[in-house]
């Protein structure tokens, strides 16, 4: 509801010659952009992060340099 009306009172200042229209363009643009950024992905719903690893929380650090069994960067624990 809040949506409909900021757009008819965009409409409105671009209707009346307020505003011009391809600002209102680059407005309504960089506001998609924002709730994008800000309000969540849609397609990160599954919990991953942006390395693609599945089921990472972030309270354990990932795991880049050898560990003490001598692997190179694989959890050598057996999860995930």
């Amino acid at each position: 509801m809040p949506a409909l009306i900021i757009a008819i009172i965009a409409g409105g200042l671009v209707l009346a010659g307020i505003v011009p229209p391809s600002t209102m363009f680059y407005t309504g643009v960089f506001g998609a952009m924002l709730l994008m950024h800000l309000g969540g992905h849609g397609a990160h719903a599954d919990h991953t992060d942006h390395t693609g690893q599945a089921g990472h929380t972030g309270d354990e650090p990932a795991v880049t340099a050898p560990d003490r069994e001598g692997t190179t960067g694989a959890r050598s624990r057996g999860c995930h």
